[in-house]
């Protein structure tokens, strides 16, 4: 690990953004994006950081070949990219002084590689949609400036916001969500857990059911990420029923109870709740900007909102990645736990 003492050399500090257009009419794409009550309730929200930790060829990780060819390349397609993600490239003018939404940090380390780290804020965006983003930048480095017209489907996004019906007029009625703080003196700690891990508490989940004969309960999925702690012995029974009874609420309609939902977080306990961050099918190790997969990302941003990270797992093979922050007594007995759950 680095001298955490040791400074940081800040080469460049740079604005990337895309150009006013010469008239009102020169963008297909609309000029401004209205916020749905969807996400207006995280606008006091910390942005959620990730870091790419990429290894880069001795030759291309030298101070050199970073100032002269690399860092003007993801300068320039990240200028390329943003065009494909407009909201990333306007300002949130409510409130009159409102920070970027996007920032993007390099850091070079000499004769090993590079990290990228990201700041976004999830007024603008959602988890899946910031991966893709990190996915289509390094997509058009990784293919050259020729690929910014022919990125793939699956990573163009759609922004009409007014597909998104609000006859309860739910946005005026939106509560702010208001930013956790992990307790000083945390840690951070990243745990594995490989398929054949997944397997186990699903075939106990199978066992508990057929000895409890739960022959009411609609079995559409089952979560793998299943705390049995905050129930007792039969805690993925309690939570398959929990599944269970939010899926017939959607009967409803999915925006059954929307005007409360922000309150019923309020009413919940910080000891009994708890918050993901990312997801095992986002594929961030998918993130290609020509040097192959990052050796390591994180979800940096969990030490000021207390949630727990979820990625897919840098060795691949159906794997996932667990981040979480605790204070060190706290995360020693979560390491054993978990290191004995395992085993």
């Amino acid at each position: 690990m680095a001298d955490p003492t040791s400074s940081v050399k800040v080469v460049e500090v740079c604005k990337v953004a895309l150009p006013p257009p010469p008239s009102p009419r020169s963008f297909a794409s609309p000029s401004s994006f209205p916020l749905t009550f969807f996400d207006i309730r995280w606008l006091r929200f910390a942005p959620v950081q990730c870091l790419y930790l990429c290894e880069m060829p001795t030759s291309s990780a030298t101070q050199l070949f970073f100032d002269t060819v690399l860092a003007p390349q993801l300068k320039t397609l990240l200028f390329n990219t943003l065009q494909h993600y407009l909201p990333l490239a306007r300002h949130l003018t409510w409130p009159q002084n409102s920070q970027k939404p996007v920032l993007s940090y390099i850091t070079v380390f000499p004769n090993c590689g590079l990290s990228i780290g990201t700041s976004m804020h999830h007024t603008i965006l959602y988890g899946k949609t910031s991966t893709l983003f990190a996915k289509s930048w390094a997509h058009i480095c990784k293919h050259g400036d020729q690929s910014n017209s022919l990125l793939l489907d699956h990573l163009k996004q759609f922004y009409d916001t007014r597909v998104i019906q609000d006859p309860a007029e739910l946005r005026a009625k939106s509560n702010l969500l208001e930013p956790r703080k992990a307790p000083p003196g945390s840690i951070r700690g990243t745990f594995q857990i490989t398929t054949a891990d997944i397997e186990t508490p699903r075939q106990l989940l199978k066992a508990k059911l057929a000895e409890q004969k739960q022959q009411d309960i609609r079995l559409v999925h089952v979560s793998t990420f299943t705390l049995a702690s905050l129930f007792g012995d039969n805690g993925l029974v309690v939570a398959v029923n929990a599944n269970s009874e939010a899926i017939r609420s959607l009967e409803k309609g999915v925006l059954d109870g929307a005007e409360n939902w922000v309150s019923r977080v309020f009413a919940v306990s910080s000891e009994k709740m708890l918050m993901l961050a990312g997801s095992h099918r986002f594929g961030i190790y998918d993130t290609d900007f020509g040097w192959g997969r990052p050796r390591r990302t994180e979800v940096v941003s969990i030490d000021k909102t207390g949630a727990i990270s979820l990625s897919d797992s840098k060795n691949g093979g159906g794997g996932v990645e667990i981040g979480l922050v605790l204070k060190k007594q706290y995360m020693d007995a979560f390491a054993a736990l978990f290191a004995q759950g395992l085993l």
